[in-house]
């Protein structure tokens, strides 16, 4: 006999498809979990500093593996350190790729970005921006 659904969380929110949180079996409410986040940030802050630090290490690491393999849309250059990413239409940018590492946003987000743009040696930007007025 299949057990009867929970309706509300411990701390006592109503479970709606909007505060709850899937997964597999287990059902959660979005505001406790954030609650419980926060709490154990503070009682761990050396774990969440390590985490942090390793995630924008692994950031800035695919950024830099990307550009490896990229050159310059109008110019021969190709080193990595001199690229950056040129949003065609800046009014569609949700971030700047090279504050990535600091946004803390996931590799999908990154990549979708990375479609809205051009990529450009730093001359070349500095060039283009120029010529937009900036």
């Amino acid at each position: 006999m299949p057990r009867p659904r929970k309706t509300h969380c411990p701390r006592g929110h109503e479970y709606t498809e909007e505060n709850t949180r899937k997964r597999g079996n287990r059902i959660s409410c979005k505001a406790c979990e954030k609650i419980y986040q926060t709490q154990y940030m503070k009682d761990h802050p050396e774990k969440n500093r390590v985490r942090v630090k390793a995630h924008k290490a692994k950031i800035r690491k695919f950024i830099r593996d990307l550009k490896e393999g990229l050159k310059c849309s109008r110019c021969p250059e190709f080193f990595w350190g001199f690229l950056d990413f040129h949003h065609r239409n800046p009014k569609e940018k949700e971030f700047e790729i090279r504050e990535a590492p600091y946004a803390a946003p996931s590799i999908e987000r990154i990549l979708k970005e990375i479609a809205k743009c051009d990529v450009l040696c730093a001359n070349c930007h500095r060039k283009e921006h120029f010529k937009c007025g900036f």
